[in-house]
């Protein structure tokens, strides 16, 4: 359970949250907080629940075996590779979930004339996207656009209806997803 206080401690320090907002936000007191963070008590479920929620977090955050780190780096082996069944685009994920960030950078591909129904789209409250490689149509919030290298475009709420490869070859696409809540 020590694990568990240290957990919230670092991460309501690291959002500037003083124990008595944490504790106004959870309907939980100070005292009991302060304990948890200490490691002389243990949550329960609900307690728990209530904290993440108020920190922005999901519950697993508190239950990850690594110790929460301000910056992490991945080799190119070690990244996240997500491959998706029927013939889908490959992401693979360009930061790891240990930093409990918002902020999530994803590098997808398509193959020759590949095209993705919205279904299949990456989702977020705003999103950046550039392509890396070969030309790239895209339509959201029922408007089509054509984007090659050097181009970019940001979203805010998009509703994708798809993501296509324009070219002859495989494109890559950098997207880099902001989500409210992690």
């Amino acid at each position: 359970m020590k694990d568990i206080g240290r957990r919230i401690r670092h991460l309501r320090q690291t959002k500037n949250i003083p124990l008595k907002e944490l504790a106004a936000k959870t309907n939980l007191t100070a005292s009991f907080l302060s304990q948890l963070e200490n490691g002389m008590s243990s949550p329960s479920v609900e307690s728990l629940s209530k904290i993440a929620a108020a920190l922005e977090t999901a519950v697993g955050y508190f239950f990850q075996k690594e110790e929460p780190r301000e910056f992490v780096f991945l080799k190119r082996q070690d990244k996240n590779k997500v491959f998706a069944a029927d013939a889908l685009p490959n992401y693979e994920m360009l930061a790891s979930s240990v930093l409990n960030i918002k902020m999530l950078p994803v590098l997808m591909r398509l193959k020759k004339a590949e095209t993705i129904a919205c279904e299949n789209c990456p989702e977020a409250d705003e999103m950046l996207g550039v392509p890396v490689r070969g030309k790239t149509g895209v339509a959201v919030n029922d408007k089509t656009f054509e984007l090659e290298p050097g181009d970019s475009m940001y979203l805010i709420k998009p509703r994708f209806q798809y993501i296509k490869n324009l070219g002859d070859e495989e494109i890559s696409f950098l997207w880099i997803l902001l989500r409210a809540k992690t």
